[in-house]
């Protein structure tokens, strides 16, 4: 075996390559790290540039979803105020249309009335003509009948004065 104290220089001068082959490597890790620092560094520039693009954008679509609700808000207006009108118009029209026809209807109706009236009128005055014609042809009979009989009495009075005449 080596005497430890004849190593020990030997084991040092190991230790001291060994840490300086760990110093390089810490550079290379402390160069990467640096790397890795700056590709996060400026990944976080790109992202805050995209964040306030993203918002930019944002900004954008809200103005024109803004606009468009306003457009929107105006049309529909335009379109409920269109719509109020022609319905206003239609139930115009629509009450002309039923004043017009209930008048036609009440019109049709007074002159229905008016000639009912008028039959009733002329059928009350056939009724009374009836009657009186009824009255004068029974008053007529009732004359012949009396007429007859005058004419029966004056023929029978003649039948008897011609008879006693021709018994005389």
């Amino acid at each position: 075996m080596a005497e430890p104290d004849k190593d020990l220089p030997l084991v040092v001068a190991e230790i001291l390559i060994e840490m300086h082959g760990m110093n390089g490597r810490l550079t290379n890790v402390e160069k990467r790290l640096e790397n890795v620092e700056n590709i996060l560094l400026q990944a976080v520039d790109n992202i805050q540039q995209l964040s306030k693009a993203v918002n930019r954008t944002a900004e954008v679509l809200l103005q024109q979803q803004q606009e468009f609700n306003r457009r929107f808000d105006q049309q529909q207006q335009e379109s409920n105020r269109r719509f109020d009108q022609q319905q206003q118009e239609s139930n115009q029209r629509f009450d002309q249309q039923q004043q017009e026809s209930n008048r036609r209807f009440d019109q049709q109706q007074r002159e229905s009335d008016r000639r009912f009236e008028l039959q009733q009128e002329s059928n009350r005055r056939f009724d009374q003509q009836q009657r009186e014609s009824s009255q004068r042809f029974e008053l007529l009979q009732e004359a012949d009948r009396q007429q007859a009989d005058r004419l029966e009495r004056v023929i029978t009075a003649l039948d008897n004065r011609l008879e006693r005449l021709e018994n005389r």
